[in-house]
């Protein structure tokens, strides 16, 4: 009887007379001691009574009775981690994980790989907390140590244990999430050497099944989605880009994983007719104080009403004073996008507004909206400023750079189509509702060599520490001015993992400023700064240059386009070739010299610095390159 009752109990036609019979029976003195009986009261209480409590009592009683009864154990892991009222991780690792687990239908314990994917399957969604959270002495946290084993134990398991053509949905999922742990664990351990980090991203991404329900392909293209997301991330941070074992196709993961609607459902595009204008379209989740948007200012401010109608799609809900102000703008059209269905998105785009071009300002980044750019809402398509390398989905036409950026020498051709401005392909403008900071020296009678590292903690690659580390043990007066990010502001640990990777006394932490203008001055501190390697700065170089502080960067024309920017901002900013080094070694070397000589002395130097920056993020001549550029595009499609 027991065994039939989980059917009786998922039929919708059970009354409560019925319900109350069966907890009575459930609960009589000769199922007290019945693991099966406690389970499904359990169930009962769960997913019919909606007392998770209860729930909770009677999944404990079931498990405790029988701790290798795998379907209680799971069942009380997947209701306490959502409720947090207790850890089972231990039960899931202690009763379940690779271990011999009791089957109900045969009244036999033996080993049930699927129980230890399942197992797998609900803890790993919980390891990125660990991994977000102990930032400081990371190799010695035990639950890490544990998942990686753990993941490592599954990949062995699918990989090595079961024959392809005998692999469920559950195996994919599970080696997925095993993959996804691993790239987490090495990509936080090492940011530097970004190889292993990505080849389990990209690992992960080769395992693909047709053969799923509903509800399993919506669980494994999130999953998918995620898995992308890491691997367009972990990407940018190795020189020269990772290869991997299972070689990553970039264009069928993402077009697979962002499939676009076929040519029967996909509504067609109404072209502009009734105007002249380009109608042109702007989405991005960073119209706000985001870096983002010291690049768009020109873009929206001085785009010209004659030749463009613009409309702009906010894919974030929180507006701040940056986004009232761009929204000032009487010549745009803006839209907030937050709560709207791709669907409803789509058809605003096509239908309404007719777009011509739309420019994706995000692309594979962070809170992207590619399943709208799936189904291609413009003819034409441009990935520009929000992610540093191609897209790779076909319904994506075009991507904005320049030629040192991106040399034609050396361009892969797959791809969207690469659009070279004949200048910067940036423009930066600082919010014009921030006063102008003022440029200040500092004292020559300084004991000390103050050198200054504003770029993002995650961009410290491993290669680049030693380097630093070399500097400091050979000029014993040099320190390091490092701005904290706000990984560091809000987690101390954060910054003391940094801090413990140099020797005492030789950094100097420069704290979170909200106050942009009190950032700025910051850099008045300092005698120039060194970008980082291989990611290296934008926003951060162009802060440093607009406040007349020199920049040291590495160039190689054969590094992708996230390793050149800060060399394309200084050579269009005329920036002496001083500052501009081609390896590590020639960086270090660059570095110490400029200690011993250094490059600003006065403030005319800053000041002078400053000018021409300036003159080459001229946003009208700029917006006269950019808008030639579209134009072009437009006519040419």
């Amino acid at each position: 009887m027991l065994l039939s009752l989980g059917a009786t109990l998922q039929n919708p036609a059970l009354t409560q007379s019925q319900l109350t019979n069966i907890i009575k029976h459930l609960k009589s003195p000769q199922n007290q001691n019945s693991p099966m009986s406690q389970f499904f009261l359990g169930i009962i209480y769960h997913s019919r009574l909606n007392d998770h409590k209860t729930a909770i009592y009677y999944y404990q009683q079931a498990h405790t009775l029988n701790p290798k009864f795998a379907h209680a154990t799971f069942a009380l892991a997947e209701l306490t981690l959502t409720q947090n009222f207790v850890k089972a991780e231990t039960l899931l690792l202690e009763h379940i994980f690779d271990q011999f687990t009791y089957d109900p239908y045969t009244n036999k314990t033996y080993f049930q790989p699927l129980q230890t994917l399942r197992a797998f399957t609900i803890l790993a969604p919980y390891y990125p907390l660990a991994i977000q959270q102990d930032a400081h002495k990371i190799l010695e946290h035990p639950q890490l140590q544990k998942a990686e084993q753990l993941s490592q134990r599954i990949i062995t398991l699918v990989t090595k244990e079961s024959l392809p053509a005998n692999r469920s949905p559950l195996h994919i999922e599970a080696i997925k999430l095993a993959h996804q742990t691993l790239a987490r664990i090495y990509n936080k351990i090492d940011k530097g050497t970004a190889e292993p980090s990505f080849n389990h991203y990209a690992q992960a991404l080769t395992y693909h099944t047709n053969n799923l329900s509903t509800e399993e392909r919506k669980r494994h293209n999130e999953i998918d989605k995620s898995l992308l997301e890491g691997a367009a991330s972990a990407i940018n941070y190795s020189i020269p880009h990772p290869k991997t074992t299972h070689p990553l196709d970039w264009s069928t993961v993402v077009n697979r994983t962002y499939p676009s609607p076929s040519p029967t459902t996909h509504q067609t595009h109404h072209p502009n007719q009734k105007s002249k204008k380009i109608h042109l379209g702007y989405l991005s989740p960073d119209f706000n104080m985001n870096a983002v948007s010291l690049f768009v200012t020109a873009l929206l401010k001085h785009h010209s009403p004659n030749d463009f109608k613009v409309f702009c799609y906010y894919a974030r809900p929180e507006c701040d004073q940056y986004t009232k102000m761009m929204m000032q703008w009487s010549h745009i059209e803006w839209h907030h996008i937050t709560y709207q269905t791709d669907e409803q998105v789509y058809k605003l785009m096509t239908h309404t507004h007719k777009l011509d071009i739309l420019v994706d300002l995000i692309s594979l980044g962070a809170a992207n909206r590619l399943s709208l750019i799936a189904k291609q809402p413009a003819p034409i398509i441009i990935n520009y400023l929000g992610y540093p390398n191609k897209c790779y989905h076909k319904a994506v036409t075009h991507r904005i750079v320049d030629h040192i950026t991106d040399p034609e020498e050396y361009e892969n051709p797959k791809g969207e189509q690469l659009i070279r401005l004949p200048r910067c392909f940036i423009n930066f403008t600082l919010f014009e509702i921030v006063p102008i900071p003022q440029i200040r020296t500092l004292p020559h009678a300084l004991d000390e060599i103050r050198i200054g590292i504003f770029n993002k903690s995650a961009k410290y690659s491993t290669p680049l520490l030693k380097t630093w580390l070399n500097i400091l043990d050979k000029n014993p007066r040099i320190v390091f001015y490092i701005k904290q990010d706000e990984r560091m502001h809000h987690d101390p640990t954060a910054y003391q993992a940094v801090a413990d990777l140099f020797p005492p006394n030789r950094i100097k932490p420069l704290p979170v400023l909200d106050n942009l203008t009190a950032f700025y001055e910051q850099f008045n501190q300092v005698e120039f700064t060194i970008d980082t390697f291989p990611y290296s700065g934008t926003t951060t170089t162009c802060n440093s240059l607009y406040m007349g502080v020199p920049v040291v960067t590495i160039y190689d024309p054969k590094n992708p386009h996230a390793a050149n920017v800060s060399a394309s901002i200084l050579k269009h900013t005329q920036e002496p070739e001083t500052f501009i080094t081609s390896s590590l070694e020639e960086y270090e070397q660059r570095i110490l010299q400029l200690a011993n000589d250094l490059p600003c002395k006065t403030l005319q130097d800053r000041e002078e610095r400053r000018s021409r920056f300036l003159q080459a993020m001229d946003p009208k001549a700029f917006m006269r390159d950019y808008e030639a550029a579209l134009q072009e595009i437009y006519q040419n499609k």
